[in-house]
Formats: structure tokens, sequence, C-alpha cells
């Protein structure tokens, strides 16, 4: 007799997760030149971020978190700060795919977009991780904050996505 393998259980992108989808690749340029892309999520915040943010070499992780909430319809922070994202929306106890994450780190914070985890990783896909839109896991020991859309009802149910190291949803975490 063969075995049936179970789909995994339903699990609903939010919407700024699959406007980030679309961004995945998205890599600054070294040097006195810039992309493009990373220039027009300055220019759509427009007022002062439009005016400051000229080169890609300036820290993006908050640019490109709000540039993904605000083509879903969701008003942002503002701010080109990681740290401005630590009030912002609403408090989780647990994650959600999708959670907006803070992290610490050296000279300063980071935000990215929860994905899933492992006991002691976080898989982010955030802006400006190794100077690109990628995914990235970060120690969950570095977390300072962990909130949803205020705009959003936060999902029913479990939300936490449990990961292999691969990346793969753990067997538990099936239907």
């Amino acid at each position: 007799m063969v075995g049936i393998m179970l789909p995994p259980r339903a699990i609903v992108r939010p919407d700024w997760l699959v406007i980030a989808d679309g961004y995945l690749g998205v890599t600054e340029i070294p040097g006195p030149s810039s992309n493009g892309v990373i220039l027009q999520w300055a220019r759509d915040a427009g007022g002062w971020i439009r005016q400051f943010f000229t080169n890609d070499d300036i820290a993006w992780c908050a640019l490109f978190a709000n540039a993904c909430l605000e083509k879903a319809g969701i008003e942002g922070t503002h701010s080109l700060a990681a740290a401005s994202f630590v009030t912002w929306g609403v408090a989780l106890d647990a994650p959600h795919l999708g959670a907006i994450l803070t992290f610490t780190r050296p000279g300063g914070n980071h935000v990215g977009f929860y994905l899933g985890e492992t006991e002691t990783h976080y898989l982010v896909r955030g802006g400006n991780q190794s100077n690109s839109v990628r995914d990235a896991w970060l120690l969950k020991r570095r977390l300072t904050s962990m909130r949803w859309p205020a705009a959003r009802p936060v999902p029913a149910g479990e939300g936490q996505l449990w990961l292999t190291a691969a990346g793969a949803i753990v067997e538990g975490d099936m239907a």
C-alpha cells in the first residue's frame, strides 16, 4: 500500500508578502550608481524620504518593508528607520506568515517579513539583506518586536511555521 502525502495546511499569504515575492533578487548597485527599483520606492514614498534617499548605499530595509505595505494599501511608518516598526501596527504574541519582525544588528536595527522558523532562527524576507531582497535566517535572540498591520485582521489559529534548516515546512505543520 502506498502512503498518502497530505498537502500543507492552508496557508494564506498576505498581499504585502506576495508583493515582496515579486522583488526577490532586487540588488543594490555598488559604487555611485543605484538600482532604479530601489530609488523608485523612495520616490513613491515622497516627502523627506524622496529628498534624502538618493543612493542605494543608504540602509533600505525599512524602505522595502514600507514599499510593500504601501503597495498593498496599508499605511507604513513613513520612515527609513527599521526601529520605526517596533511600535507600528499591533503586537503579536506569536508570528503569522508575513508578520513584520524587527531585530537588533550591529550599528542599528533591521526589519523584514516572517516566513517561518526553527528552534533558534527566524526565516525572514527583507530588503537590504546582503544588499538585496532575499530570505535570510536571523537569530531569535535578536528579535525586538513582532507586529501586524492594524488595518488587517490577525489570522485566526496557529500562525507559526516550523521549518527545516533547508526552509521546508516541518511535517508537524501538515494538515
